[in-house]
């Protein structure tokens, strides 16, 4: 499987996952279909940092996407601003950024302060997947050359701990644990896709780039349009 595969079964599912914030109607199974998309772009990211020729273009890229799609972003999933979230693209951002450090700042313990920082910032600051978010995208990066057996099992752990807060914070009721364990197998799930990537990048073109990247703010203003208008 290809990247560019991984990409449009990521975009599906991610588009799918957002419908129910447009028309409520729609939230099963819409919305378990959607948890198959995070994995997917965390791997993705940690491919895009092996591949790049650029790392501060890549870096700009995913900084300036998040600023254009905050406002769709926040209208989409609330409904007011009192909410403190940071879309996506600030995930994927400070994810590439902990590469960065892990990649090339030759103090271990230096790399771990910073990347410990940049986990809680993303926590704090209400980045969607926040602190594990960050760390799934740099466990990809660390598993990159081990036995994939090493990599499935440190993104299970990491999808679990995902899922810790929704099975403690709330009264566990049968519809509670059949709704949040679907999620989490379905986030498991997304493993399988991921392991039968096949190294290769796939179609691919200045302009298919472009379109994977704007994807995730055009399909949040659709969705705002739908959700307010229709």
């Amino acid at each position: 499987m290809s990247g560019f595969v991984l990409k449009v079964i990521a975009c599906i599912a991610m588009f799918c996952g957002h419908l129910p914030f447009a028309n409520g109607s729609l939230a099963i199974p819409f919305i378990f279909i959607g948890r198959l998309a995070f994995p997917i772009f965390a791997f993705l990211i940690s491919e895009g940092y092996v591949h790049t020729k650029s790392f501060k273009k890549y870096l700009t890229r995913l900084i300036v996407l998040a600023l254009i799609s905050q406002l769709p972003a926040y209208l989409l999933f609330f409904n007011s601003f009192s909410d403190l979230y940071l879309n996506i693209y600030f995930t994927l951002a400070l994810g590439l950024i902990s590469i960065r450090v892990y990649d090339k700042v030759k103090n271990k313990y230096a790399s771990f302060i910073m990347i410990f920082i940049l986990a809680f910032l993303a926590q704090i600051s209400g980045c969607d997947f926040g602190a594990i978010g960050v760390l799934m995208i740099l466990f990809f990066f660390i598993t990159k050359n081990h036995n994939r057996a090493f990599l499935i099992l440190s993104q299970f752990v990491l999808m679990v701990l995902l899922f810790v807060d929704d099975f403690t914070l709330y009264p566990l009721t049968i519809e509670r644990i059949f709704y949040y364990g679907t999620n989490l197998v379905v986030t498991i799930s997304s493993l399988i896709l991921i392991v039968l990537y096949n190294g290769k990048r796939g179609k691919n073109s200045k302009q298919i780039q472009l379109g994977f990247y704007l994807f995730y703010p055009i399909h949040l203003i659709l969705l705002c349009l739908i959700k307010y208008f229709i």
